[in-house]
C-alpha cells in the first residue's frame, strides 16, 4: 500500500520573485526588457511568480508535465483571473525601435 501511495504523491516547488526587483538589475549593459526562467532546465512541477516589467502585474511561469499543462491552461477559474499579453512581439518590437534609435 505504501508503494502505490509513493506513486501518487507529487512534489509542486512555487517561489515568489515579486519584491527582488529584477528588472531594476543592471549588469552593465542597461535593465532587462524581459525576465524568464532558463527555457532549457529541467524543472518540473514548478511556479514562479515575478512582478511585470512595468509593476503593475505578476506574471506566473508555471512549469508542468503535458497532461497536467493541458488541465491547468483550460481551468475556468485560472483563466476568469489570468489575461495573455503578446509580449514576445512587444519585446521584438521594443528592441527593434532601440536599435534603431541608436542609429
Amino acid at each position: 500500500m505504501k508503494e502505490k501511495q509513493r506513486d501518487l504523491e507529487e512534489i509542486m516547488v512555487m517561489r515568489s520573485a515579486l519584491d527582488f526587483g529584477l528588472y531594476e538589475i543592471d549588469f552593465g549593459r542597461g535593465k532587462p526588457i524581459w525576465v524568464s526562467l532558463d527555457s532549457g532546465s529541467s524543472l518540473s512541477n514548478f511556479i514562479m511568480l515575478t512582478r511585470t516589467r512595468d509593476g503593475d502585474g505578476v506574471e506566473a511561469w508555471v512549469i508542468l508535465s503535458e497532461e497536467d499543462m493541458t488541465v491547468f491552461e483550460l481551468d475556468p477559474e485560472l483563466l476568469s483571473f489570468a489575461s495573455l499579453s503578446n509580449l514576445c512581439v512587444s519585446l521584438l518590437l521594443e528592441s527593434r525601435h532601440r536599435r534603431l534609435s541608436k542609429l
